[in-house]
């Protein structure tokens, strides 16, 4: 039976070994009746379904190809390796696909860029593309691994601490970056590092010191101290010490304050109680062995309180 109905400038041509035609029109019929085939509907192509020597064989028309529009001074480059796919100078991935033509890739926004996953030899793979600019060298800076994180973590002669680009265990790229610094109560700088799941917290100053500082004596200088200000975590400022000669330095630059009365820990007497046993000495009522008896405490602390060799500052 001929169902053939032509459209406007369909033209026809023989399907190759095949008693088909297939027309401009993406439709197909037979060359003896004209009878026209009904196709089944797929994502990307019509497929028909034709016989030749009793067997029945598969023949595919694609759809309309997708073209994808360029972007304003966008230009197209085939990434090397995967050949089905091109980048654009504008961070754009499309694929080259038969029956379905060209389609964007929709990428997954990370803390570095955009985040692609490309298909190759029957596997998933990331790609990506990185929109913020490497972390660039202060002049005059050096980088070195951080001993015990190595390709997590680097230190600088400058006093920087970055984490090194690398994929996490949960198979994530981290992105190269320079880490802000807490400050802890002392007012010194310190920073965070993990790997394996645990973090642990390090002044800047060691880091620094460690890999840059040479210590003569590793045994005895085990403390990092500043030259000059607390903050300033450069090699050229640091220098390897022992825990006295880090104190020492602290009294005589003044970073670390005396303290007085009953701010040390171990007074058994409060600023009011010093005033009490002065006054009451003065009233000619009490000696120092009364007093002592009185705060419980020895008689020649009594006598430095009254004749002001202690407790000086009240």
């Amino acid at each position: 039976m001929n169902n053939e109905i032509n459209l406007d400038n369909e033209i026809w041509t023989d399907i190759n070994d095949m008693n088909y035609q297939v027309s401009t029109k993406k439709r197909v019929r037979r060359k003896h009746d004209g009878y026209i085939l009904k196709p089944t509907i797929r994502p990307f192509t019509l497929e028909y379904t034709l016989f030749k020597n009793y067997q029945k064989k598969r023949y595919y028309i694609p759809k309309d190809i997708n073209v994808i529009e360029n972007l304003e001074n966008e230009t197209w480059t085939i990434i090397e390796d995967f050949p089905r796919y091109q980048q654009s100078n504008l961070g754009r991935i499309k694929s080259s696909e038969l029956y379905k033509g060209e389609y964007l890739l929709k990428p997954r926004k990370s803390s570095f860029g955009l985040e692609y996953t490309l298909y190759k030899d029957g596997q998933l793979i990331k790609y990506y593309i990185e929109l913020k600019p490497p972390v660039k060298d202060l002049d005059g800076e050096i980088w070195k691994n951080i001993i015990g994180y190595e390709h997590h973590y680097a230190v600088s002669n400058l006093g920087r601490i970055k984490s090194l680009d690398r994929i996490n265990p949960l198979g994530e790229r981290v992105r190269e970056r320079i880490l802000s610094p807490a400050t802890t109560e002392d007012g010194y700088l310190q920073v965070s590092l993990s790997m394996n799941g645990i973090q642990k917290s390090y002044l800047v100053a060691r880091l620094v010191a460690f890999a840059f500082v040479p210590n003569p004596n590793p045994e005895k200088f085990i403390e990092a101290n500043h030259l000059g200000k607390k903050t300033d975590n450069r090699a050229c400022m640091l220098e390897w010490i022992d825990s006295r000669g880090n104190k020492l330095h602290a009294w005589e630059t003044g970073r670390v304050k005396a303290r007085k009365g009953e701010e040390c820990g171990c007074v058994k007497l409060n600023n009011e109680q010093i005033l009490e046993i002065r006054e009451l000495y003065l009233t000619g009522n009490f000696v120092y062995r009364e007093l002592a008896n009185i705060y419980n405490v020895s008689i020649s602390t009594i006598w430095g309180i009254v004749r002001r060799k202690n407790w000086t500052h009240i």
